[in-house]
């Protein structure tokens, strides 16, 4: 029957074996349960619930949804819930209405730090030559944090290109590093196009260049940029001609990710969030398991 959502026998087999582990570990844990993607979102979700907090990796968004669709079909488990970045529902205009879950309000956990202003102003503060900011903002006549995202939503716009096409090729993370100078911060974006042509995204670089241009309004925003081309980017810009001279060495995306939910927990900057303002909402419905 079209629109049946009836679980198939191995499916209903699966979900109660899920649910049955996870009521397990209910069982066995004092702690409030925590679905999330993967071992990227543990060190941030880590400090977060510190001791109060039991932490299941999922092996990816797919997976977190289909264990939390496993636990309501037999009833919810008290204290459990779960947080999925919200990848491109914005676009798509998709909905999940499972209780218990919660999503990021930009595309990925990794973007809602980046976009914390007080996180990032903080760590380009620490971080940054004070002189070579001024000096690449005024050449570019634009804030450091402006740039960053114009180069960040140039990926964006190409992901999502890429995501539409059903492109065979992976869009790796290595262009990154060899479409951005590492010494002037410029984005070698003839030399991008050119490369993704060749991988098959479009038959020509004019042909992509009115693709962009061509792309709808919600296809622009920030909070489409993905979490770790921003963290690759602002640490090309803090390795590179941002970099302090007493520096011993170059930071990396997982040092500038570290310094960036240090601040963004510790100052509390996270907290007017749509995510973290849900999961005050849901202790106070469940204040044995809440986090904050």
């Amino acid at each position: 029957m079209i629109g049946d959502t009836t679980a198939s026998p191995t499916e209903a087999r699966q979900e109660a074996a899920i649910r049955s582990r996870l009521v397990f570990v209910r069982n066995a844990r004092a702690e409030t349960i925590l679905l999330v993607e993967g071992e990227t979102d543990v060190p941030f979700w880590r400090l977060v619930g510190r001791e109060k907090l039991f932490l299941i990796q999922c092996n990816g968004r797919e997976a977190v949804l289909k264990e939390l669709r496993a636990v309501h079909a037999g009833g919810p488990i008290p204290g459990l819930l779960a947080v999925i970045d919200a990848d491109w529902d914005h676009i798509d205009g998709t909905q999940h209405d499972l209780p218990d879950l919660f999503t990021t309000d930009t595309r990925d956990l990794e973007s809602l730090l980046v976009l914390c202003e007080r996180a990032f102003d903080d760590v380009v503060w620490s971080h940054a030559d004070p002189g070579a900011r001024r000096a690449i903002e005024a050449a570019e006549g634009a804030d450091l944090r402006a740039l960053l995202l114009e180069r960040a939503r140039l990926f964006g716009r190409l992901r999502w290109l890429h995501r539409q096409r059903g492109c065979r090729f992976t869009f790796h993370e290595a262009l990154l590093n060899t479409y951005v100078d590492e010494k002037t911060w410029r984005v070698n974006e003839a030399g991008l196009l050119k490369a993704l042509v060749g991988l098959g995204l479009a038959p020509d670089e004019a042909t992509l260049r009115a693709e962009l241009a061509a792309l709808p309004e919600e296809v622009q925003d920030a909070w489409l940029c993905r979490g770790h081309d921003l963290l690759i980017l602002l640490a090309r810009a803090l390795s590179g001609p941002l970099m302090l001279a007493h520096q011993k060495r170059q930071p990396n995306k997982d040092d500038v990710l570290r310094a960036l939910t240090l601040v963004a927990l510790s100052s509390g900057a996270l907290h007017p969030t749509r995510l973290f303002v849900a999961l005050r909402t849901w202790g106070v419905q469940n204040p044995t398991y809440a986090l904050l």
